[in-house]
């Protein structure tokens, strides 16, 4: 399913808002009372064996508490950096782990190809290479916040949030035969900004959100015990909010991200006229 059925799906949603997680017909005069849920057998958690570091491999890429300020100034640096990290990865065969913890992600974007502005053609090229990776084989494990209020307080329309959820969803189902790929949705309102660590070479932040923009300014660093720091906490979430989605999936009978995006989505807006 691609991104114009999505945002089809998507608008249904606003217009009828009547797409509730669970929906029960012809009920009336009827009770209700001791309902049981009853959850059969789980896929599988399959976490990367440990690997020794790749620190050595990437020695070019390492910052020492490096901070770059503007919008497109950033954007620069980080597509220079993951072009410089896409190109040892591949030359040198590398399966590295890429963590991120982000509102939608790198991996869904708003912009199309026919915006020719720097920015947008900045960020399209961001996403481009975290496809690139993803089909190489790089470990990729993200922790997605799918909170519309702060897409909405960000200075978002109803339409520009409903395109990148559109095109996460169709990321999503173009990823899905790629297992080395792990996605979870962290389903409550989030306080934090875009963290991303690429094994334990590299730590990355972005801050100062931009309203309608991008991050202003972002933070970079390869000292280990942040790294680890991050990545240890990183990972007790991830297997948190991994079994939590799978209970999910298997009493809702849902069978891919990307209609779980689709359902969660619904149901937010069944409950927030907001949009």
């Amino acid at each position: 399913m691609g991104v114009p059925d999505w945002l089809e799906k998507l608008f249904k949603v606003v217009t009828h808002r009547n797409a509730s997680l669970v929906y029960i017909a012809n009920n009336k005069d009827s009770t209700i009372s001791n309902v049981n849920f009853y959850i059969t057998t789980l896929p599988t958690i399959i976490f990367p064996e440990k690997k020794s570091s790749l620190r050595d491999e990437f020695s070019s890429l390492s910052e020492n508490n490096v901070l770059i300020r503007g919008a497109k100034e950033k954007e620069i640096y980080l597509v220079e950096k993951l072009q410089k990290f896409a190109t040892i990865t591949k030359k040198n065969d590398l399966e590295p782990i890429i963590r991120q913890k982000a509102l939608f992600s790198a991996f869904s974007t708003l912009r199309s190809s026919n915006d020719t502005d720097d920015m947008s053609q900045l960020e399209l090229e961001e996403k481009k290479i975290f496809m690139d990776l993803a089909k190489h084989g790089c470990i990729f494990k993200l922790i997605l916040s799918l909170d519309i209020m702060k897409a909405f307080l960000y200075g978002f329309s109803k339409e520009e949030i409903l395109i990148r959820i559109g095109d996460l969803c169709n990321t999503c189902d173009i990823l899905s035969k790629y297992k080395n790929v792990q996605i979870v949705i962290y389903p409550d309102a989030n306080n934090y900004d875009p963290i991303w660590t690429i094994d334990d070479i590299l730590y990355h932040k972005q801050l100062k959100f931009e309203e309608k923009n991008n991050y202003n300014d972002s933070y970079w660093n390869s000292d280990v015990n942040e790294i680890n720091r991050f990545n240890s906490e990183f990972d007790l979430d991830f297997f948190k909010f991994k079994k939590e989605m799978e209970i999910r999936f298997d009493a809702l009978s849902i069978s891919s991200l990307s209609e779980y995006i689709y359902r969660y989505t619904s149901d937010w807006i069944s409950r927030h006229p907001i949009l």
